[in-house]
Formats: C-alpha cells, sequence, structure tokens
C-alpha cells in the first residue's frame, strides 16, 4: 500500500514537472524580451535626445496606424502616436510609438513600415 503510494507520489510529481517545464520556457522568453525592450529604450532615448528641441508631430504619416514588433520570438502589438520629421532630427525621420504593455519605443521609418506590414 505505501509503495503504491509513493508510485503515484511520484507519477504525480512527473506530471507536475511536465506542466512545469512550459512555464520555464515562457519565463526566459519574458526575461529576454524585457531585455531587448530595454535595449530598444535606450536607443530610443539617444535618438530622443538627437531631436529634444523638437516636438513630436501629432499628424503625419503613419500616425494612428497599428502595429506587431516581435522581441526574441514574442509578439508586441501597439500603435504609431508621434512623428518628428528628418528636418527636425539631424536628417533621420522617426515614429514614436506605444505598445499595448506600456512599453514606448522610437522606430525609423524601414521599422515602422515592417511593424505595420506585420499587422
Amino acid at each position: 500500500s505505501s509503495s503504491s503510494s509513493c508510485s503515484s507520489s511520484s507519477s504525480s510529481s512527473s506530471s507536475s514537472s511536465s506542466h512545469a517545464t512550459p512555464a520555464r520556457r515562457v519565463s526566459p522568453r519574458q526575461a529576454a524580451t524585457a531585455s531587448a525592450k530595454r535595449a530598444v529604450e535606450k536607443e530610443a532615448e539617444a535618438e530622443a535626445e538627437l531631436g529634444a528641441e523638437a516636438a513630436w508631430r501629432t499628424a503625419g504619416p503613419h500616425l494612428g496606424k497599428r502595429l506587431v514588433r516581435t522581441f526574441d520570438g514574442v509578439e508586441s502589438r501597439g500603435h504609431v502616436v508621434g512623428w518628428l520629421p528628418e528636418k527636425e532630427n539631424s536628417g533621420v525621420a522617426l515614429w514614436h510609438v506605444k505598445h499595448e504593455d506600456g512599453d514606448e519605443e522610437d522606430l525609423e521609418a524601414d521599422e515602422v513600415e515592417q511593424a505595420i506590414s506585420n499587422w
């Protein structure tokens, strides 16, 4: 009787272990995604400093468009909320994006166009 309960306990442990494995796989992705987003945010902050004296436009190309960006295999949805023309930003146009998870980033033309096409 006691060996049967050990066996049952072992199989239950094995069952919960198989359920824990996918959770472990998601966690590193989330960590990698957070790390990638932090890197993007740092880059966006540096780019924003270039145009710090200029104001984000609320009308212009791509404004209001929905988009999808992928960070280490995890999709992040958002929309374009601001535009900084290249003549006001050292020759580089930028689009300010707000993601549904609260993150924000600034994208160059090729990046915003690709993300819009991913929607």
